[in-house]
């Protein structure tokens, strides 16, 4: 009985603990020429996503919903409500993803993009 009660325990804590690492993301992500805001992400540093060494799987990778997740380096990827990548950042450079098509044009990241590269991969490096 206590290993039922401790999985629902643990399951609860983190509910608990995701619903605090949402972040009200303000105006400013920008997918394409359309700002997608204001949107809730989780902060999901428990997943990482890889699109392989030229980034050729960005386009089919997918993770949980509404997620900013690492991926491999000093990168993040936004996911929207299907879990597909949306978003390609580093802190030199944010790539839309049209999930299944590819990468649109480069851009610099937004303060609020920064902000969540911080959060997840802490601080400036």
């Amino acid at each position: 009985m206590s290993g039922k009660v401790s999985l629902i325990h643990r399951e609860l804590l983190m509910a608990i603990l995701f619903s605090f690492l949402t972040v009200v993301v303000g105006e400013s992500i920008v997918v394409g020429d359309v700002a997608v805001a204001p949107r809730r992400v989780a902060l999901r540093s428990d997943v990482v996503l890889s699109g392989g060494r030229s980034g050729q799987n960005v386009k089919n990778l997918v993770g949980p919903p509404n997620s900013a997740v690492r991926g491999c380096g000093q990168r993040i990827f936004i996911t929207n409500d299907k879990g597909e990548v949306i978003l390609d950042m580093t802190r030199d450079r944010v790539k839309p993803v049209t999930p299944g098509q590819g990468f649109g044009p480069k851009r610099p990241p937004t303060p609020d993009e920064v902000s969540l590269l911080d959060q997840l991969l802490g601080g400036g490096s």
